[in-house]
């Protein structure tokens, strides 16, 4: 590429005029000596004069595609073969002052008419020409603008004083700006935001160039650029991706757009897939930059930036029965499978992450029973779905052979204390990486909880006992325990109010009798989920009922909790607290990264984050939420809950945390408790709060306790769409309508 006053700050694209012209020229030769161009001593030259015309301010701004500023102190002027690779620098171009009477004449309609004479190379020549605001430009000099003529023949002839030789001296493209058609003017600036999650159609994406002095180049939609201009998103090929509609003369490689002409400036779109794509800390890449990679000046507004903001993705399970129960769990293929209990039938089928599908459903039925109702559910690594039943007394396991349900291959298997006397009521059960079936239950008789497990060799294997082998000392009448499956047996998550509540780590080389770790939450106690890193290191969640929960964590094989943080809200608020319900864990290099959980009294997606160094908790409000029933992570950490709106329509919801708040659930569910709802400002911590929220027509929106992002909200009007205003504490001001759908009282 040829640039003008190579060394200084600028890198130019080169444009060659096709027609048209604002800094105009004339060539002719001439019998004058301009002694001082640049060429090889043994090519043959003629001497030729340049007429260049510079207007007077007042009609500065009408010129157009290119013009000579009326501060034009100085012209330098080069002309080279075209084969030259001879670069054009303040110190190798003839400079003529602009002066009267020569080189210069004032024009009759004010401004000067400047002609120049130079030496020009018989042949093909370039002609490069730079406008200083200076008569005496040093090497350091910044045009005020600067023009280029490409391939244009000169000859010997005809003689002095014929008709000129013209062309066209056409500006360089100095810089390009770049600009999104609706900036949101509480990020970045020149910054589009995208919901994440959801794709977006092309919108156009504002390009103007500039010359050396800063003014716009109003380019004849003919001329073509000798160097095109290059714009690419970066990252690339993560989400955010360059189109062209209607170009003419331009091209996209490997997502960069080459502008090759003036005609397609105003071509270029911009567009968002809708595809979650994962940093290498398993984030959602969020950011994104487009920017000319062939000007290395910094314009403004330019570059142009793309945001995606927080938001909550809903992807519904066909069925028109209220549901009563939903297991979300993640498989080793990558896809969910989903398993709800609703009037008159048990629905089963997967999801998969990467494409946002969801199965249709299949059913689960046995022989001998008209229902099944689902408590807990296993899988096993042949992908046997096991299923403990509520429909019996006790409850049994019933078993199905694929994920595909059908009719169940076992049924009504009943379980029993190490005697073999009494029923066993199970309540949790999980595949261990050997694949043996685990369960907890307790026995009537007692309420002593037990445990035990059974091999499953091949699909739906018919236990080898039904008798539990470990007394879980300690543990009575425990009816919603937690476990997750270790190498060869489980950690069980144990609290049933009466201070016992603790981790009990239970192996098939175990002693019959297992006691638990204490937890540290005072009082009485309940479990309120348990999950293991990939350390094998143990987090559980308490909960004390009316008081307040906590996460803690045990290392692996360790003896003793230690307490993380306390969940949001860290105290109950308008007879409301936390209430953890499940728990899974996610890891990343190694250890556990991040945790998610069902929050039973808001209905919410329970999060908590950087597990490793500062821990962070928040709750995300699902749209029009009555009942969240479990979560899970996808193997790339994407967050995921199945819960039910409160219309009973069925869903698998996505939770996308970036770093760009948001209020994406703004269909607000009184969650079965009346005339509170959850607002939430959506965010992967930190936290951009705290926040201020003005509720339009009375109401209020009160901060939950040890929460940034999170607000019990209390609208005056229900059912009718209202307007909130969210300003975090940087000041960035967000306005939402919406709608509080109110529940049944709790």
């Amino acid at each position: 590429m040829r640039t003008l006053l190579t060394g200084s700050i600028f890198a130019l694209a080169l444009l060659v005029a096709a027609c048209g012209g604002g800094g105009t020229s004339s060539v002719v030769p001439s019998g004058a000596n301009p002694g001082g161009a640049n060429q090889p001593s043994s090519a043959k030259s003629t001497n030729a004069r340049i007429v260049l015309n510079i207007p007077p301010p007042n009609r500065q701004v009408s010129r157009r595609p290119f013009y000579l500023s009326s501060g034009t102190q100085s012209l330098g002027v080069l002309v080279v073969p075209a084969t030259s690779t001879e670069t054009p620098t303040p110190l190798n171009l003839t400079i003529f002052p602009v002066a009267t009477p020569s080189p210069c004449a004032a024009a009759s309609g004010g401004g000067y008419t400047c002609t120049l004479n130079v030496t020009a190379p018989i042949g093909v020549d370039n002609f490069f020409v730079g406008a200083f605001a200076t008569a005496s430009p040093n090497a350091n000099a910044v045009p005020l603008s600067e023009y280029i003529a490409l391939n244009i023949t000169v000859s010997a002839s005809p003689a002095p004083g014929a008709t000129p030789l013209t062309f066209t001296l056409d500006g360089v493209v100095y810089k390009v700006a770049l600009a999104v058609p609706s900036p949101d003017p509480g990020n970045t600036p020149n910054t589009q935001v995208f919901p994440a999650g959801v794709p977006v159609s092309p919108l156009p994406l504002g390009i103007t160039a500039y010359d050396s002095s800063n003014t716009p180049i109003l380019t004849n939609v003919t001329n073509t650029f000798a160097t095109p201009i290059a714009i690419a998103p970066s990252p690339a090929g993560d989400g955010v991706s360059l189109l062209l509609n209607g170009a003419t003369c331009s091209s996209i490689t490997n997502g960069a757009v080459s502008i090759n002409c003036a005609a397609d400036l105003s071509h270029v779109q911009f567009a968002y897939d809708g595809t979650p794509r994962p940093d290498a800390n398993d984030h959602i890449i969020d950011a994104f930059t487009i920017a000319s990679t062939t000007q290395q000046s910094n314009p403004t507004p330019a570059p142009a930036y793309v945001m995606l903001s927080s938001n909550v993705v809903t992807y519904q399970i066909p069925t028109s029965n209220y549901t009563e129960g939903a297991f979300l769990k993640t498989l080793a293929s990558g896809q969910l499978l989903y398993v709800a209990y609703t009037e008159g039938s048990a629905l089963i089928g997967t999801f998969t992450p990467s494409t946002g599908t969801v199965g249709a459903p299949g059913t689960l039925t046995v022989t001998s029973q008209d229902d099944v109702e689902p408590s807990a559910v296993a899988v096993t690594t042949g992908n046997a779905v096991w299923v403990i039943d509520e429909y019996n007394y006790p409850p049994g396991l019933d078993c199905w052979t694929s994920l595909a349900g059908g009719t169940a291959s076992q049924s009504a298997i009943q379980l029993f204390d190490p005697t073999g006397e009494y029923a066993l009521y199970p309540s949790a059960i999980a595949v261990d990486g050997a694949n043996n079936l685990w369960y907890v239950g307790y026995e009537s008789e007692t309420g002593q909880n037990y445990a035990g497990y059974f091999p499953e060799s091949s699909a739906c294997a018919t236990p080898t006992s039904v008798n539990a082998e470990y007394t879980l000392t300690g543990d009575t009448y425990d009816s919603s325990p937690f476990v997750a499956p270790l190498a060869n047996g489980i950690v069980y998550d144990a609290g049933n109010g009466s201070g016992s509540a603790g981790l009990y780590t239970v192996t098939t080389t175990g002693s019959s009798s297992v006691t638990p770790v204490a937890a540290t939450l005072g009082g009485s106690a309940y479990g309120g989920g348990v999950g293991l890193g990939a350390d094998g290191a143990a987090y559980a969640s308490f909960y004390n009922s009316g008081v307040n929960a906590d996460l803690e964590t045990m290392a692996s094989g360790g003896l003793s909790l230690t307490a993380l943080l306390d969940l949001v809200p860290t105290s109950p608020v308008d007879d409301l607290m936390a209430y953890p319900y499940g728990l899974n864990v996610f890891s990343l290099n190694g250890v556990g990264d991040r945790v998610n959980y069902v929050d039973d009294d808001f209905q919410a997606l329970g999060l908590v984050g950087n597990l490793q160094t500062t821990p962070t908790t928040m709750l995300d409000a699902l749209p029009n939420a009555f009942a969240a029933y479990q979560s899970t992570h996808s193997a790339n950490g994407g967050e995921f809950v199945i819960y039910q709106d409160e219309s009973e329509n069925l869903y698998i919801a996505r939770a996308y945390q970036t770093t760009t708040w948001n209020v994406p659930a703004t269909v607000i569910g009184g969650g079965g408790c009346g005339e509170t709802g959850l607002l939430s400002m959506n965010q992967r911590a930190p936290s951009s709060g705290p926040f201020t929220v003005s509720v339009s027509g009375g109401g209020s929106a009160t901060v939950l306790p040890g929460s940034y992002n999170d607000y019990l909200l209390n609208p005056s009007a229900f059912g009718t769409p209202f307007a909130i205003q969210v300003t975090d504490a940087g000041g960035r001001t967000e306005s939402y309508t919406l709608t509080f759908n109110e529940g049944e009282d709790c």
